[in-house]
C-alpha cells in the first residue's frame, strides 16, 4: 500500500513565520500608519512607489496599446519586456494582417541609451505609407508629410517670387498675405499639397497663420469635419517654418524616419494607431 511521503520537519523560518511573519498584499499601504505622530515625516507614496517598483539594473519595461477602432484610449495592451519590438502586416513580433496600408515589415521600437538615459526610439523600416507620430510642435522641411484630419499633406517650400508666379498660372491655389503688420517677409512660402488631390493646395506667405475649419479665425481654411476650428498654428521663425498643435482633438501627425519617443507618445502605422508609455531611466 502506497503511503504519502511525510512532510519535512519544520524549519526555523516556519517557526518564525507562525509567530512573527505576516505577508501583506500592499506593503505601501500597510506602512502608511507606521509614523502618525506630530513629528512624523509626510510620505509621498506615489513617489515612493515609483522608486520601489522601478528596476535598477535591467531595461525598463514599456507598454504599447494597439488602439481599438473608434477609440482614442482603449485597446489591446502589450507589455514590452525585451529590447526591441518589430511591427508589420506580415512580419515582426506584432503583426496586423488586416491592415493593407501597413507594410510587411513596417517599423521597430528599440530601447537604447541616450545621453545617460534609457529611451525608446521608433524607426521606420522603409515602409510604403510611412510612420507618423503625434506632435505638439515640429519643424516643417521640404517634402515632409503631415496627417491633418482625414487627409495627408505634403510640405513644399518655395521661394516667394516663385510662388507668386505659380499662383498666376494655376487655379485652385489660395495665397494668404495676412501676416502681422510690420512683420519681416518670409524668404520661403509654405505650401500644403493634398497628396490625394494635387489641385488642393494651400499657400502661406505671411510669417504666421492659423490652420483650421473656422474661416473667420484661420488663414488656411480646410473643410474637414475632423479638424478643429483652430487646429494648428503655422509659424516662420529663425529662417524656418514650424507647425504647432493648438490642443486639437485629433492632433497633428508628422511622418518620420526615426525619432526618440517621450514617456507618453502616439504613432500611426498604416491605418492603425498606437499609444506608447515607457518611463525613462538613468542607464
Amino acid at each position: 500500500m502506497n503511503q504519502r511521503p511525510s512532510p519535512p520537519p519544520p524549519s526555523d523560518d516556519d517557526a518564525l513565520s507562525a509567530d512573527l511573519m505576516q505577508t501583506v498584499f500592499d506593503p505601501l499601504k500597510s506602512g502608511a500608519n507606521v509614523s502618525q505622530g506630530p513629528a512624523a515625516t509626510q510620505i509621498d507614496f506615489a513617489v515612493l512607489e515609483a522608486e520601489l517598483y522601478s528596476p535598477q539594473r535591467r531595461l525598463p519595461h514599456a507598454k504599447l496599446i494597439v488602439l481599438d477602432d473608434h477609440s482614442a484610449s482603449e485597446g489591446e495592451v502589450i507589455r514590452i519586456r525585451k529590447r526591441t519590438l518589430s511591427i508589420g502586416r506580415t512580419q515582426g513580433d506584432l503583426t496586423i494582417e488586416s491592415d493593407l496600408e501597413m507594410s510587411g515589415a513596417h517599423a521597430v521600437l528599440e530601447c537604447r541609451s541616450d545621453e545617460g538615459h534609457f529611451r525608446w526610439r521608433l524607426t521606420d523600416l522603409g515602409s510604403t505609407n510611412g510612420t507618423f507620430v503625434r506632435v505638439a510642435k515640429a519643424p516643417l522641411t521640404d517634402g515632409r508629410e503631415l496627417l491633418l484630419g482625414l487627409q495627408r499633406y505634403r510640405v513644399e517650400l518655395r521661394e516667394a517670387d516663385e510662388v507668386t508666379q505659380s499662383v498666376m498660372a494655376k487655379k485652385g491655389v489660395r495665397v494668404f498675405l495676412d501676416g502681422a503688420v510690420g512683420a519681416p517677409p518670409v524668404s520661403q512660402a509654405l505650401r500644403l499639397v493634398n497628396t490625394s488631390d494635387a489641385r488642393d493646395v494651400y499657400t502661406l506667405k505671411s510669417p504666421r497663420g492659423m490652420l483650421g475649419a473656422n474661416p473667420k479665425r484661420c488663414s488656411v481654411v480646410i473643410d474637414d469635419r475632423c479638424l478643429d476650428a483652430e487646429h494648428a498654428r503655422l509659424v516662420y521663425k529663425r529662417g524656418r517654418w514650424q507647425i504647432e498643435d493648438q490642443q486639437s482633438l485629433n492632433g497633428v501627425w508628422v511622418r518620420v524616419r526615426s525619432v526618440w519617443l517621450d514617456e507618453h507618445a502616439e504613432f500611426q502605422l498604416g491605418e492603425q494607431r498606437f499609444r506608447f508609455n515607457a518611463p525613462t531611466r538613468v542607464a
